[in-house]
């Protein structure tokens, strides 16, 4: 199981399995875990049992891999299970990459913040799109600020990570300041 940090107090709740793009070259943390989603039953069943041992709990953070990959229906529809049995939750967390900010419109980002999913953590490493290339990223410098823009627009805080040797010796200074200048562009929250 893997978390941010800042998450340790959060109740994990498992809705998908491995990582759905399991194409970046620098990441084993799903490798060899064939992507699933858990069935909504059982996700069900966890969530009532975390309310019967502490119905107070105010932040849950989704697991695996990429959970914000799941269809804006679908994430709807964990939340709504979220808020029917742990009312105090304010907020739903989880790790996301820009490709899964693709896959959803502007109206569906606005309903899913609406429901309190917020706080993502996303692995945007690099703002040198051969960089992003060689990591396996999936997308180009310009197209992540894209979609963080149109992330903040829907009113989402987020956390950008960075890997500052993504572009390999001696271009160190010219990785830091692309990055620099999609992290300007794209404002994140941290």
């Amino acid at each position: 199981t893997y978390r941010p940090p800042y998450e340790a107090r959060s109740f994990l709740l498992q809705v998908t399995k491995g990582c759905s793009h399991g194409k970046c070259t620098f990441c084993t943390m799903y490798r060899g875990v064939p992507f699933t989603t858990e069935d909504m039953e059982d996700v069900r069943e966890e969530v009532k049992n975390a309310a019967e041992y502490d119905p107070d709990i105010s932040r849950v953070f989704l697991e695996n891999g990429d959970p914000f990959c799941l269809s804006a229906d679908r994430l709807t529809a964990i939340a709504e299970c979220i808020h029917e049995y742990l009312p105090k939750v304010e907020t739903i967390a989880m790790y996301a990459s820009v490709k899964n900010i693709q896959t959803k419109t502007d109206e569906e980002l606005k309903r899913l913040r609406a429901l309190g999913i917020n706080d993502l953590n996303i692995g945007v490493e690099s703002g040198l799109d051969d960089a992003l290339q060689i990591l396996g990223k999936g997308y180009t410098a310009d197209q992540a600020v894209y979609e963080l823009k149109r992330l903040k627009a829907a009113g989402f805080d987020y956390g950008a990570n960075v890997i500052f040797g993504s572009a390999g010796a001696g271009r160190g200074l010219e990785n830091a300041e692309a990055t620099a200048a999609l992290l300007n562009a794209a404002e994140p929250n941290t």
